[in-house]
């Protein structure tokens, strides 16, 4: 009688999990017309702020989202034009800039053999009829930097080393392309103009261009340069696969199989002029105690304060603010106006109030384009088995709630298997779209994939919106433990009345349930992954609680089927339970 007790509860339990999968959680995906992509909804230009933290990356770029790409982004696409500088030039205004020429001096770094001194044969390219690889090199690093001496005003030349070396390199991984910084800041009254007044740091380069004045020496003798930039090598020595490399061509038309290298000397000039955060974004910490001219035109839009009106704790919550950093520059933004693709793709939630509002996405590169016209749905949670590594939210194995999917939108975790699996699986159980929520930071994340069979479209979304999503759609009445595979659940009962208590979860490993009153804890909940020991291996539960009433706490493993229903008697002060020996199956 009791073992069929057992499995009645079991099944109640899961019957409660699928049944609140029907909750009212309504979300349109949609366009917003009105808004330019890269852009906040205040107008301003997006600043990249990823969670987590990117160090070299974070808040020293615009964000992924502009279209058409931009030159400052993270990362360096095909799409961009050669010697196209899109928005930066105006950038560079609002740091403190003036249009106009300049001399750009370059001074090489390199080991004999190596740089510009590399005699491998070059076959070629569009206006580059260099015969070796070193001086192919030097043909395009020399026209990529006219088009910034043609650009910025400067009348002391800014000197550049180039510097070839080996950088990280991966076919599976990906590469480093290149980095770049100014090796100098100053401050002072003589550089005050615009943003800068003299407790602000401006690089070597815009520090000369303002005072007219040589501030780092001669570099052929005992001088600094003003920037370094280190350049890759290992892209042409085939590190990304066969018949890799550069494209040294001084036009728009790189292979496929090639990586245009003017933009990617383009992008790392742009910092070394001043296009730079020199904030630690891990400590907040401004160098010296003065925020930096960057620091002033960065805006957070949660606060309303630009970088250098935070405090130091406010700066490394602002650096992970996933699209809620933005450019404060006039310029820059202006332009942008009349760049930037209008048409945002975004989730906006109508039901229920309490989450109701607009959530930024990121879209998928595989499957359909992202519909034109709005796409409404019930949001709903996609369960499926837990796997070695995933959980039974990842949508990584067939639905296991095929009819509360069927017309709906799924809402699955990232982890676990490819973003494309985790759709297909959706879209056999009847989904129209699927919502895939962050597991590693608050920022959208990146949907990369090929998958030709996939006909509903994707959408990502960060993991504090996803929270907030699952709140609403998915079930409250069992708390989730080590990854999804275990889950608790638990029924109350008086002489009254019975009903399912209320989960909380607090960790990965523990949680609790209320009945009556959220701020009324009755039972604390708390299971460990106790496979790793040389005894009783296997996982553990612990329970206490602060009730006499009846009380029928269930325990699923979800991977193997196994469960368990600990029980405690109507008038019996609740007792503690501690079980190691129940579910020993350390698969």
């Amino acid at each position: 009688m009791k073992a069929r007790r057992t499995l009645l509860i079991a099944s109640t339990a899961l019957a409660l999990f699928g049944g609140a999968l029907q909750a009212q959680v309504v979300g349109t995906l949609r366009i917003d017309p009105t808004r330019e992509l890269g852009t906040h909804p205040s107008g301003r230009l997006l600043v990249y702020s990823p969670d987590p933290l990117e160090l070299g990356s974070s808040v020293s770029h615009w964000d992924p989202l502009a279209s058409p790409d931009l030159l400052m982004e993270p990362s360096i696409t095909p799409s961009l034009p050669f010697l196209g500088t899109d928005v930066t030039p105006e950038a560079m205004k609002d740091l403190g800039w003036q249009s106009g020429t300049s001399t750009i001096q370059i001074f090489p770094v390199q080991e004999p053999g190596e740089g510009f001194d590399d005699g491998r044969p070059f076959s070629g390219a569009p206006g580059n009829p260099a015969a070796t690889l070193g001086q192919a090199r030097l043909n395009l690093v020399v026209s990529v930097l006219g088009a910034w001496a043609n650009t910025l005003e400067s009348t002391v030349s800014i000197d550049v080393s180039v510097v070839w070396t080996e950088m990280f390199c991966s076919e599976q991984s990906g590469a480093t392309l290149g980095a770049a910084g100014t090796t100098s800041i100053f401050r002072g009254p003589d550089l005050v103009g615009g943003a800068i007044d003299e407790n602000t740091w401006v690089g070597a380069p815009l520090a000369e261009a303002r005072l007219g004045e040589n501030l780092t020496g001669d570099p052929s003798t005992d001088g600094l340069p003003d920037i370094v930039v280190f350049l890759n090598q290992a892209i042409d020595d085939e590190c990304l696969g066969a018949d890799t490399g550069f494209y040294y061509g001084l036009d728009d038309n790189s292979p496929v199989n090639q990586i245009a290298l003017a933009p990617t000397i383009l992008h790392e000039l742009g910092h070394g002029l001043g296009f730079a955060n020199f904030t630690d974004e891990s400590a907040g910490t401004f160098i010296e105690g003065f925020p930096s001219v960057f620091d002033r035109l960065v805006r957070d839009e949660v606060l309303d304060m630009t970088w250098d009106e935070l405090t130091d704790a406010q700066r490394v919550a602002s650096a992970t603010r996933a699209r809620q950093l933005s450019w404060d520059g006039t310029g820059a933004n202006q332009d942008a106006a009349t760049r930037l693709d209008s048409g945002v793709p975004e989730l906006l939630i109508q039901q229920p109030p309490e989450i109701a509002g607009i959530m930024e996405i990121n879209t998928a590169s595989f499957g359909p384009p992202f519909p034109a016209t709005p796409l409404q749905g019930e949001i709903a949670c996609m369960l499926d088995e837990a796997g070695a590594v995933g959980t039974n939210l990842d949508g990584c194995s067939p639905a296991l709630n095929p009819e509360d999917l069927v017309g709906k939108i799924a809402l699955v975790d990232r982890g676990g298997c490819l973003f494309s699996e985790k759709v297909a699986n959706a879209q056999n159980a009847g989904a129209t779209a699927v919502i895939i929520a962050n597991n590693a930071g608050s920022s959208p994340p990146g949907l990369g994939g090929v998958d030709d069979t996939i006909t509903i479209p994707t959408v990502g979304i960060g993991s504090s919106d996803g929270a907030r999503l699952r709140a609403a759609a998915c079930p409250t009445t069992a708390n989730q433990f080590l990854g999804g595979r275990f889950q608790i659940s638990a029924e109350w009962s008086t002489d009254d009345e019975s009903a399912p208590a209320e989960a909380v979860g607090l960790t990965d490993e523990s949680g609790y349930f209320y009945f009556f009153s959220p701020t009324n804890i009755e039972i604390t909940v708390k299971m460990l992954d106790a496979c790793s020991l040389p005894f009783l291996q296997g996982y553990w539960v612990f329970a206490a609680g602060m009730t006499d009433v009846g009380v029928e706490l269930t325990v699923l493993d979800t991977k193997t089927g196994q469960s368990r229903t600990y029980s405690n008697p109507r008038g019996t002060t609740f007792l503690p339970i501690i079980d190691n020996t129940t579910f020993t199956g350390c698969l």
